[in-house]
């Protein structure tokens, strides 16, 4: 199944504007409701999260939908560009989000996805 979805993802990438315009609007919709609804204000733009009472650590919508195993949500984020290599105030990136919030392989598909993006930006 993850391997259907995968080839998916690959001719998206491959063909672009393929899409009609209706559909990017639900989609272009559905991603900034989920960057507003997490304080966010560009899929490129960092937040601060409250960690500690003392630290702040500044996360990216690509990290906070990773932890949250939002495969449609790191789709679109990683399709509008964002950078999966984009690391948070510790070093972790999304793949270290999406597997620490891993219980029983809920976030396997995220996890693929984003292994996917890093291999194919990758020098």
């Amino acid at each position: 199944m993850i391997e259907h979805f995968l080839e998916e993802v690959e001719s998206e990438h491959s063909e672009p504007n393929s899409e009609p315009s209706e559909l990017k609007g639900e989609k272009s919709s559905a991603l900034q409701s989920f960057l507003r609804r997490h304080g966010f204000m560009s899929i490129y733009s960092a937040r601060q999260a409250n960690c500690q009472v003392v630290r702040m650590e500044r996360i990216y919508p690509i990290h906070v939908a990773a932890q949250l195993g939002d495969l449609k949500i790191v789709k679109m984020l990683l399709e509008d560009g964002a950078d999966p290599l984009q690391e948070c105030f510790d070093g972790r990136n999304a793949v270290d989000f999406a597997r620490n919030a891993d219980v029983n392989g809920s976030h396997q598909e995220v996890m693929e996805l984003l292994e996917m993006g890093l291999t194919s930006i990758s020098f």
